[in-house]
């Protein structure tokens, strides 16, 4: 300040010696600002960690009576303390049991939060022949228990061993055909490029026959198609998109014999993900 006004008194380069003390001035205040700026997103409390999301899980569905051993996929879940299976009645003692934590990689092409990129492998263990499990028509729901909160997934059914059949390849023609009764439903899974399920069901003339895939529904990325075909290889109806991402079909039989249904997908992706429940009913 004593400098500054030497040169006041003199009258001498006045203009000159204020200018350095006025821009000073606003470089400190710029200079607090941005002190204060830092300070103040420095105190913002971090955003609280997120709860594990369960997606689906590989492979679709559980059977009663028997030990399971599936792969619950989802995102942050290898921090589960619990996994719990919620929507039977309390007297029904469902046992689920964390074999393995691990990461993976989604299919090709489908981002993690539609697949996944962790997993937990679960034993389940679900009565078998319980008066409160119908056939394949409950729905349960997984709790993922964590110290950063829960995580659900709902409609799981469970079915008994006499209603669900397992896919077996090869079947990916009409030679091939696996048979399939109405009145089951088949768990399986288009895990690579091209690949087709075809089922064979022995029809009566007169009778309907409907098939319903569930598969988007129950988190799978399989975007599928059903297709109906005589023993001749005359396509006889088709759908893709029915409910959501899942077809279903209906189909009136003008003559007994066998009739043909074919699973395939609508995009080009394929993987492990890709399961299905695919089921098919009978009325006269």
């Amino acid at each position: 300040m004593d400098f500054i006004g030497v040169f006041e008194a003199k009258g001498t380069l006045r203009g000159l010696a204020f200018r350095p003390a006025r821009f000073l001035g606003a470089g400190v205040a710029v200079l607090f600002a941005g002190a204060f700026a830092v300070s103040a997103e420095d105190k913002k409390p971090a955003p609280p960690p997120e709860p594990p999301k369960p997606i689906l899980t590989v492979p679709l569905g559980l059977i009663a009576g028997r030990t399971n051993v599936v792969q619950l996929r989802g995102l942050r879940l290898k921090d589960a303390d619990r996994v719990s299976l919620e929507g039977l009645k309390a007297s029904v003692l469902v046992t689920v049991t964390i074999r393995k934590r691990e990461d993976v990689k989604p299919p090709d092409g489908v981002p993690a939060p539609k697949a996944g990129d962790q997993a937990l492998e679960l034993a389940v263990v679900v009565p078998a022949f319980d008066p409160a499990i119908e056939l394949g028509t409950n729905r349960l729901s997984w709790s993922v228990h964590s110290t950063n909160g829960l995580g659900s997934l709902n409609g799981i059914p469970v079915f008994h061993s006499d209603r669900l059949v397992e896919s077996r390849e090869p079947n990916n023609g009409f030679r091939e055909a696996q048979p399939l009764k109405p009145g089951q439903t088949v768990r399986g899974a288009l895990e690579k490029s091209g690949e087709v399920d075809v089922f064979r069901i022995e029809g009566t003339a007169g009778q309907t026959l409907s098939a319903e895939v569930l598969a988007s529904r129950m988190g799978s990325t399989l975007d599928g198609i059903l297709t109906w075909y005589d023993e001749a290889g005359t396509l006889l109806a088709s759908n893709d998109d029915a409910v959501g991402a899942d077809p279903a079909l209906t189909l009136k039989l003008t003559k007994s014999g066998p009739v043909f249904l074919a699973l395939t997908y609508a995009n080009e992706k394929a993987g492990k993900t890709h399961g299905y429940l695919l089921t098919v009913e009978a009325r006269p």
